[in-house]
């Protein structure tokens, strides 16, 4: 069962943003709806090898390179920086960012499977209740997806480890999620947190809470896989790479 750390998905990626770079951004030819594409297929080429469903891709805007939103089945992409003018550090953010953003599609869909073959399993058994609450915990995916991974049946087998991950990722994304932003709102309306010093320490801790948890901290580790690949094409002779 192939998940996106795994090598052949990482180069596959890293091939194409690869490409992207060489072929269009650095030598500033195509539009940027036309980079924007390339950007995108190597993300579904990526999720065709995991066997996660295909998102669906919209604009962002503010100052983030991209996102995901799980009830919407959907990433976006600021276009606004996908321009002549990008520099190869900036290309190789965007590179990190989406392929975290598609991480997260995938932790996502590996819960959803792990948790509806759990459901099946107890329906030979009763607990009744314990698999209406199960299933009550993914009512923030689409309909689709959660049809989709419950008929994914004994295709799903992950690996003892990987299944470990996804049964931390059900924790930090749908039992104990926290909600960075409302977080950060709450530092403005918090009556002890008056001063300067104090609300730098929140929103630390804040961000700590989100760069830690489960979903997040793995998202971020895949990254410097990324990084890594895409030093490793772009500079051959360049041996300075991460390792974790």
């Amino acid at each position: 069962m192939k998940s996106m750390t795994d090598v052949k998905c990482v180069q596959t990626y890293v091939s194409r943003m690869a490409y992207c770079w060489k072929n269009y951004n650095n030598r500033q030819i195509g539009t940027v709806k036309e980079r924007v594409y390339l950007l995108e297929l190597a993300v579904r080429e990526v999720h065709n090898l995991c066997g996660v469903p295909i998102t669906s891709f919209g604009v962002l805007g503010g100052e983030d390179d991209g996102s995901f939103n799980r009830s919407l089945w959907m990433m976006k992409l600021n276009h606004s920086k996908i321009n002549d003018s990008m520099p190869l550090d900036n290309f190789m953010e965007l590179a990190k960012t989406l392929y975290h953003e598609a991480r997260h599609a995938e932790q996502h869909w590996l819960v959803a499977c792990m948790v509806l073959a759990v459901v099946k399993r107890m329906n030979s058994e009763g607990y009744s209740q314990e698999r209406l609450r199960l299933i009550k915990s993914l009512s923030a995916l689409p309909k689709h997806i959660i049809e989709r991974a419950s008929n994914v049946g004994n295709s799903f087998n992950p690996s003892a480890e990987l299944y470990q991950k996804i049964k931390d990722w059900y924790n930090s994304m749908y039992v104990n999620r926290f909600n960075y932003d409302s977080a950060i709102q709450g530092i403005g309306t918090n009556p002890f947190a008056d001063d300067a010093e104090t609300k730098v320490l929140l929103h630390r801790k804040a961000y700590e809470a989100y760069r830690f948890s489960a979903h997040e901290a793995d998202a971020f580790d895949i990254e410097i896989l990324v990084y890594n690949g895409l030093k490793a094409l772009l500079f051959p002779d360049n041996r300075d790479l991460i390792i974790f």
